[in-house]
């Protein structure tokens, strides 16, 4: 397992891993952004929705994440916090 630090404009998410999320983040984060823009594959969600839009949220990124990697070890939300986080994990803007 790996941590990477999604950093948002006030704050930090440091988010645990696994090693094969962690090593190609960006590219799940691309993956979700069209995923996100799409009207595609949303039916499991429907207890996450807030009428009729989705909240775009480090924890649907999340939920999202460990969705589309059925059966393999889950991404969890370790902190959240208004300090930079100051390691040398991988980062992300969100």
């Amino acid at each position: 397992m790996k941590y990477v630090i999604a950093q948002w404009t006030y704050y930090d998410d440091l988010l645990e891993c696994p090693d094969e999320i962690a090593d190609n983040i960006v590219k799940y984060q691309q993956k979700f952004d069209i995923w996100i823009n799409s009207l595609e594959d949303k039916e499991w969600l429907e207890d996450y929705t807030l009428g009729d839009y989705l909240p775009l949220t480090i924890e649907l990124f999340i939920k999202w994440i460990n969705h589309t990697n059925k059966n393999k070890e889950n991404v969890r939300l370790v902190n959240s916090t208004y300090d930079r986080i100051k390691e040398d994990y991988i980062k992300i803007w969100w």
